[in-house]
């Protein structure tokens, strides 16, 4: 059991640490990470805190609107008020028009049927037109029988079409009595007599009656734009909704469950929001990286960097947010990227975080639009620094750039440019600039030792001859120094023709042999004439100090706590190559001792970068062509072939491999270094023979003094000479 146990641990163990170095698994957990930690932070500020606020209770605080809201119960309430001002509408009812002529009609009928009745005696019809003309006069009844047929045909025609004139218009329950009482004034057309007009006015008054009936559809469709005309009752953001200590009502209550200040403690449709977004933030960068810069991808440091200040530009951002959005400075983030790792990186770091700009300020499109120009001009205003002085000069830039991009968005909207508000955003646009400026400067000497980054100011620092490192090699190893001058200068010309970082090249190469430092007199250009100490070493253990200077260089800077770049110039300028020149002695020793040549080498590795490369091949140059010149003066065709020998030699044994150095690159290092060559060992022309000897003696003097300030009054430690060991030439290939 305790076998089984230890075994699933084993692989328990084994498992993670596989999954860890796993190059993706590594860039899932810094996606998963950064996206969980951008979460987390956008939370807080986009869900807003819960107020304990309880209707009919006092309030615990002052509640201020987080943004525009709609106080939905007051705008309910004035609407329904509005709605109910509109009155049911009617419309005329045809029918009833219809039906009143048609009872006239009838009525007519009857009358003159009774009229026409030959066997009715008069009183008999009388009483007959009794129920059909109901509450006439007797006299009116007589008269209806009398009236020739002429006279009561214009009776029945006057009365419908008085009936037609009223029912075609509106008559509503109240204007029937009215309606009756005007009728009194009417006089028939046509009909003569008062009796005959009488029956007429009676006939109408039976017939007038209300004629509306409810139009539920057009009454419906009047309250829903008496519903529409009421605009919503908005309480806009920073407007305190209840104070402290007051009332806290249902209208209150209702305006901040809108705003989501209170009900459930944790709103997760807007919580998941936010991770949703967060993580396409981060994947929009990764995506980036993925598809252009797959390099950072394999560096966790680089990746915790771009994660590391993205954050931190946004926390600082969204502590400003209280004074004004115009005031979060992304161009920090911006400026920092771009000289730390890359201006491409650095404007998609930008744009996501103006998005998440967006997002915290709640949509306020113009401060987003602002940032985001702040953003990238930050990128371009740093793209050649080599003070920090430069980056106050970036922050005016930055300033300036957000202030005009502020007051065309005023302008934009519709704004004054007398509006106050504009010229305080304006100054908030300005100072940001200057507090970008003032962050970067401030953030970027942590940032370059927390990970390791080496930016143009960090090489112009270890540029300064004060340093320490180079004080110790001047003053402990004077020719090594000058040495390294004029490799440097190969270094920094030859850079510069092929497009690799010549300021890169020329600070690795004055720190490329620190480690000689150590032990400085076992280094031909350090001896001055004095006795050489390998004389009476073995050669192995010459070879062995000589090959120390790379390790002791490293440890040294390792010390000093120099950026890996610039040890990488220590490790790499000698790659694997053979010590020549001990490797040739110990085999010449005449005994029968078996030499394994990979005691005779550096330990590697060889040049992995262009700049290191060309340190490698500067070296073996200058130290090569300097031993050449200790033979007599140079021709331009002597530089060149000794220089030829060296590039050569150094592909012949594959220590350019790893370089990315191409053919035309090496040609164009070739010329470089033949031409910066040529101009310091160029011949000199001899004294006239009249001279006193103390006049060419001094002239001499200073001569040679030139050539060491110069730079080339030191002997070279690749393998063109004998690595500081003095002897006979090196017989292996490159040696003069």
């Amino acid at each position: 059991m305790e076998l089984w146990t230890d075994l699933k641990q084993r692989l328990a163990k084994g498992w993670v640490e596989v999954t860890y170095r796993s190059a993706r698994a590594r860039r899932i957990f810094w996606g998963v990470f950064f996206s969980a930690l951008l979460s987390l932070l956008l939370v807080g500020h986009v869900v807003p805190d819960r107020v304990n606020a309880i209707v009919g209770e006092p309030a615990p605080q002052d509640v201020v609107a987080t943004r525009d809201v709609e106080n939905r119960l007051r705008t309910e309430e004035l609407r329904k008020a509005a709605e109910a001002q509109v009155l049911p509408l009617f419309e005329i009812d045809l029918k009833v028009l219809a039906g009143a002529e048609a009872s006239l009609q009838r009525t007519f009928s009857e009358v003159h049927r009774v009229r026409n009745n030959q066997e009715w005696d008069t009183q008999r019809k009388i009483s007959e037109l009794g129920p059909i003309l109901m509450g006439m006069p007797e006299a009116v009844l007589a008269a209806a029988l009398a009236a020739p047929d002429p006279m009561l045909n214009r009776v029945q025609e006057a009365t419908t079409g008085q009936v037609h004139n009223l029912l075609s218009s509106r008559i509503e329950v109240n204007d029937v009595d009215s309606h009756r009482a005007r009728l009194s004034e009417w006089v028939p057309a046509g009909v003569e007599g008062d009796t005959l007009r009488l029956l007429a006015r009676e006939l109408v008054k039976n017939e007038i009656r209300p004629n509306l009936v409810r139009n539920d559809e057009e009454t419906a469709r009047a309250r829903t734009a008496a519903r529409s005309a009421i605009p919503a009752v908005v309480v806009k953001k920073g407007v305190i909704i209840v104070r402290k200590g007051d009332l806290v009502t249902q209208e209150h209550y209702a305006t901040m469950e809108e705003l989501g200040l209170v009900g459930p403690r944790a709103d997760s449709r807007k919580i998941t929001g936010v991770g949703l977004f967060s993580t396409l933030a981060v994947s929009l960068v990764g995506l980036y990286l993925w598809r252009d810069r797959r390099d950072i991808l394999e560096r966790d440091t680089w990746l915790a960097m771009i994660g590391f200040i993205g954050l931190i530009t946004l926390v600082i951002g969204l502590l400003i947010k209280t004074f004004s959005g115009y005031l979060m400075p992304l161009a920090v983030g911006t400026m920092l990227l771009t000289i730390l790792l890359d201006a491409r990186v650095a404007l998609v770091v930008g744009a996501v975080l103006s998005l998440l700009t967006g997002l915290t300020v709640e949509g306020d499109w113009s401060v987003m639009l602002a940032a985001g120009v702040g953003a990238f001009v930050g990128v371009y205003s740093v793209k050649r620094v080599e003070a920090r002085s430069d980056l106050i000069r970036a922050g005016l830039f930055v300033g300036a750039a957000m202030a005009v991009a502020i007051v065309a968005l005023h302008l934009i909207n519709a704004g004054s440019i007398k509006d106050l508000a504009l010229w305080r955003n304006v100054g908030m646009g300005l100072l940001n600039g200057l507090l970008s400026a003032v962050l970067a400067a401030g953030s970027l000497p942590i940032l370059e030792s927390l990970f390791g980054v080496l930016t143009p100011i960090k090489l112009l620092e270890l540029a300064n001859p004060n340093h320490p490192l180079l004080k110790k090699l001047l003053v402990e190893a004077p020719g090594t120094y000058h040495h390294t001058i004029l490799v440097a200068n190969l270094c920094e010309a030859g850079a510069d023709a092929i497009g690799a970082d010549p300021m890169l090249s020329r600070v690795g190469a004055y720190y490329h042999d620190i480690g000689k430092a150590k032990r400085p007199y076992f280094f031909t250009e350090n001896q001055f004439g004095n006795e050489n100490p390998h004389d009476k070493l073995p050669p192995h253990l010459s070879a062995l100090i000589i090959a120390s200077h790379v390790k002791d260089g490293v440890d040294m800077a390792r010390e000093h706590r120099l950026p890996e770049e610039i040890v990488d110039f220590m490790r790499e300028h000698h790659g694997d190559m053979l010590i020549s020149y001990f490797y040739y002695k110990a085999t010449q020793n005449g005994s029968n001792e078996y030499i394994l040549e990979d005691d005779f080498r550096y330990d590697g590795p060889r040049p992995r970068k262009k700049e290191t490369a060309i340190t490698m091949l500067a070296d073996g140059c200058e130290a090569s062509v300097r031993a050449l010149r200790q033979k007599g003066p140079l021709t331009q065709e002597q530089i060149e072939e000794q220089v030829d020998k060296i590039f050569q030699d150094r592909l012949r044994q594959g220590q350019l491999d790893r370089s990315d150095l191409t053919l035309r690159d090496l040609d164009a290092l070739q010329r470089t270094f033949v031409r910066v060559l040529g101009g310091v060992h160029h011949a000199r022309i001899e004294y006239p023979p009249n001279l006193g000897e103390v006049q060419r003696k001094e002239a001499n003097d200073d001569g040679d003094s030139t050539e060491q300030r110069a730079g080339t009054g030191a002997a070279g430690t690749g393998p063109g000479t004998t690595d500081g060991a003095s002897g006979p030439p090196d017989s292996g290939p490159g040696r003069p």
